[in-house]
């Protein structure tokens, strides 16, 4: 994608055009494409507390009803307009299942801020009142590229604050969140990754040319003072925009304040990139994840028939176009989904890749179900890094020591459950008497009462079908003590001797329990990146390799039940034990 880009002729920045040169740019960049597939597409005028209010309905075949999405384009709240989002509001259409409206807000500076979100809101408003109009099921979704992120979160907040329509869900695009031009991503980002600094300089100047106005919640919904009973959000980033700091920022705030986010940052790309989807095969990961929140959260089956037939119809939709490129989203399009496999606590995106989306687990078509005691956004990051290595995954935000979160997991995992591996663990080494009775507990409670609710659930799953494969992962502290490693030596036994007593009650069940002993540090990014001196003192002789370790578990997952394995034991040449 990159090189290509560098292959075109260097053009002005945005911020040396007229806003109306910035228009005509942007129009070019975003062409109108009429033969693009939909059932019915019509242009209307509708009163606003401003004037009236251009927007475009898209109805997708079918007898209905459908839940309605408005969609807000982007383009800085200055370039943009109803064909530039053509073709995405189209294709949600066809493939969501949804009535989408296109709204043509007014833009600075002929209209600057808060003109865009008094027409925003009062179409909202408008499609709630006209559902029968719209052949609308009740449900109202939000969703924008950027600008039109900024203006989806903020009628969001409206909705809930003057007690307007009940929104289903807001889809929130690489969006505009806060007016700080200061923040890391900015200053990596923010020069030669198509959407610049400078660019958002002119267009906060030329939106909100009033610096104290910039802080309101209406123009920087970030710096809201209450996030809290707002609709659950899927928010996407893009790794090389400025943008995504705030973006990452706003997901985090919004699930502190106890909302339900969905958080997706696509490594390798730049700003508007959903634009580019009919050029560039990497842009095409995000328009298949926005679909399939659309449709879960139409309370359509999230299944894998449902993937791979949207997956299929994304493809030929884009075949409209003349592209390049033809190739499946995510994984591959012969791979048959067979079962799944649920890894607790995966610590990094690489580690993720090798457990859930390595050749062996591809070849046997498991499903990965990934879970850590962290935050969403922290998930979805493994959950990318598993789809751009060609798997498939879902997340969930789990405490491995709460029953009812450990229960949820296997629930969401449902009956084709093949594989589960329990990885939790922790470790501070001190001298006992130092310890803090807290922390011991602390340390037995993930490594060892954590392991027991996990294999009661996933023996309780695997009873209910033809059995399945748990497997516990363990270290040279679960057979031996050390000095000044008493919590955790005292845990990881215990958590091996659970292993091996499951292993005898549940074997002639069809439940093949196994323990891995893995001695030694990984070579994972973990290491690599937080202790890049360590790592380069020890080596790649010196770190165990992660394919090595996966290796070992598909080794238990595939032996036959008259030649079980209950422990390997998987180090380097060189560990010393």
């Amino acid at each position: 994608m990159f090189e290509q880009m560098a292959q075109q002729p260097p053009a002005p920045g945005l911020w040396e055009m007229t806003p109306e040169q910035g228009r005509e740019m942007y129009r070019a960049m975003r062409p109108l494409n009429p033969e693009l597939p939909i059932h019915n597409c019509e242009d209307r005028l509708i009163h606003g507390s401003l004037g009236d209010i251009p927007i475009r309905i898209y109805t997708p075949a079918g007898a209905g009803p459908f839940g309605v999405l408005m969609n807000f384009h982007g383009g800085g709240w200055v370039i943009g307009d109803l064909d530039t989002s053509d073709a995405v509001c189209r294709e949600l259409a066809t493939l969501a299942q949804v009535v989408v409206v296109s709204v043509d807000y007014r833009m600075a500076p002929e209209a600057p801020y808060p003109a865009a979100v008094h027409d925003a809101y009062d179409a909202t408003v408008w499609a709630a009142n006209n559902m029968h109009e719209l052949n609308g099921n009740g449900k109202i979704g939000l969703t924008g590229e950027s600008a039109g992120g900024n203006l989806s979160a903020v009628v969001a907040l409206k909705a809930r604050d003057q007690n307007g329509p009940q929104i289903a869900f807001q889809c929130l695009l690489y969006p505009v969140v806060d007016c700080d031009l200061t923040r890391p991503s900015y200053d990596a980002n923010g020069e030669g990754y198509l959407l610049e600094t400078q660019t958002m300089r002119w267009f906060w100047d030329t939106y909100c040319p009033d610096q104290a106005q910039r802080k309101e919640a209406d123009a920087s919904p970030l710096l809201a003072t209450d996030l809290s009973n707002l609709p659950p959000a899927l928010v996407v980033t893009a790794e090389f925009d400025p943008l995504r700091d705030e973006g990452e920022a706003y997901a985090d705030a919004l699930q502190a304040a106890g909302n339900q986010v969905t958080a997706v940052r696509y490594d390798g790309m730049v700003h508007d990139f959903m634009a580019t989807a009919a050029m560039f095969e990497s842009s095409r990961k995000g328009g298949f994840k926005l679909m399939l929140y659309v449709l879960v959260c139409e309370d359509k089956p999230d299944s894998e028939s449902l993937r791979k037939a949207v997956r299929e119809d994304h493809l030929a939709f884009l075949k409209n176009y003349d592209v390049r490129f033809a190739g499946p989203m995510l994984g591959d399009d012969e791979t048959t989904m067979v079962g799944s496999i649920i890894v607790i606590d995966v610590d990094s995106r690489e580690a993720a890749q090798a457990f859930a989306a390595a050749d062996p687990y591809a070849a046997a078509g498991l499903f990965a179900h990934v879970t850590l005691r962290r935050t969403q956004i922290s998930l979805d990051a493994v959950v990318t890094a598993i789809a751009n290595a060609g798997g498939s995954a879902v997340a969930k935000v789990a405490d491995a020591t709460i029953e009812a979160d450990v229960n949820g997991l296997f629930d969401s995992a449902g009956a084709d459950l093949d594989i589960a591996i329990y990885n939790a663990g922790n470790n501070t080494p001190g001298r006992i008497v130092d310890m803090d009775a807290s922390y011991f507990e602390h340390s037995w409670r993930v490594c060892c009462f954590g392991g027991f609710l996990f294999g009661k659930a996933a023996t309780q799953q695997f009873l209910k079908g033809d059995g399945g494969t748990l497997l516990f992962t363990g270290a040279s502290a679960s057979l031996r003590g050390r000095a000044k490693f008493g919590a955790f030596n005292s845990s990881k036994g215990a958590l091996r001797n659970l292993a091996q007593a499951m292993a005898k009650e549940y074997g002639a069940e069809g439940v093949h329990v196994g323990h891995v002993v893995v001695d030694g540090p990984i070579g994972g990014d973990k290491i690599i990146e937080a202790f890049p001196e360590y790592a380069e003192r020890l080596g790649e002789d010196g770190m165990i390799d992660i394919n090595g370790i996966v290796d070992g578990f598909m080794y238990l997952y595939q032996q036959p039940r008259r030649a079980w394995t209950f422990e390997l034991d998987v180090r380097t040449s060189v560990e010393k034990w």
